[in-house]
């Protein structure tokens, strides 16, 4: 019978902790996830740029914005500059784009920029975590900051100005090339 009690005792403990652990833990693994992700967009991002630039000095030529992942994959792979186009870790829905110095589609591409929906959790989080990391100042309500344009080599932002698309839905994710 005393067996029988402390193995009852036992699983309370055991689950007692296991609630403890994710009730503590919990929002420190969605970190880590978040950084995570954010981690491997900033990779991708810095291997489109160095791409660009690569191109750029071997064919002396500037490579023009472009609109999509197809778009990229003829400037970029299929010159030799990138093996792949690489996968966005927020979701293979969310492409890269090159875009011109005034965030739209033409002339010269200056950033490596993808959006992220303003209205799900994760890519709010993911681009508030991407402007800490910029240094660039959140707004009072630590949402993502709202900028007329890119500040600095890379940040997220909300856009409420007109440059590039003028879409509050979206966030605007860059690096400048």
């Amino acid at each position: 019978m005393s067996n029988v009690l402390i193995g009852i005792i036992g699983v309370i403990l055991f689950i007692g902790l296991a609630l403890a652990g994710a009730l503590f833990l919990g929002p420190r693994f969605q970190e880590a996830t978040i950084s995570s992700k954010v981690s491997a967009w900033s990779q991708g991002q810095a291997q489109i740029a160095q791409a660009v630039n690569m191109r750029e000095v071997t064919e002396g030529a500037k490579v023009q914005a472009q609109t999509d992942t197809a778009a990229m994959t003829e400037a970029l792979v299929k010159p030799g500059f990138m093996k792949t186009i690489p996968v966005n870790p927020v979701g293979a829905d969310r492409y890269y784009v090159l875009r011109g110095p005034n965030g739209d589609f033409s002339g010269n591409a200056t950033y490596v920029m993808n959006g992220f929906y303003a209205t799900s959790t994760i890519d709010v989080k993911m681009c508030v975590e991407i402007a800490r990391q910029a240094g660039l100042a959140l707004d009072a309500d630590g949402s993502p900051p709202t900028l007329t344009a890119p500040v600095g080599r890379t940040g997220c932002f909300r856009n409420k100005s007109g440059w590039g698309a003028d879409d509050e839905s979206i966030l605007w994710a860059y690096t400048r090339i």
